[in-house]
């Protein structure tokens, strides 16, 4: 059954976005590798993980913590306990 035939809710969020616009003497394709080096990387694991039964906050709260962790490298943020 679909939303439309009444089966499911929808709910709506809202958030702020800031924009940034910052300009370098580097390259595009060096300011990129410098980004993308300090991504987080897909972890095939978190789904073999979750299709094996670990529960899914544990299998978040990993996720939350290296995604946390990469942002406070990126941004210099730091998270009060």
């Amino acid at each position: 059954m679909s939303i439309l035939e009444g089966g499911n809710t929808m709910t709506e969020s809202r958030f702020s976005v800031v924009h940034l616009r910052m300009t370098s003497d580097r390259t595009f394709a060096d300011v990129q590798a410098a980004f993308e080096r300090q991504l987080g990387r897909f972890e095939p694991d978190v789904y073999r993980s979750l299709a094996e039964g670990v529960e899914p906050a544990a299998v978040r709260a990993r996720l939350v913590a290296v995604h946390c962790q990469a942002l406070d490298t990126m941004f210099g943020m730091r998270r009060r306990p």
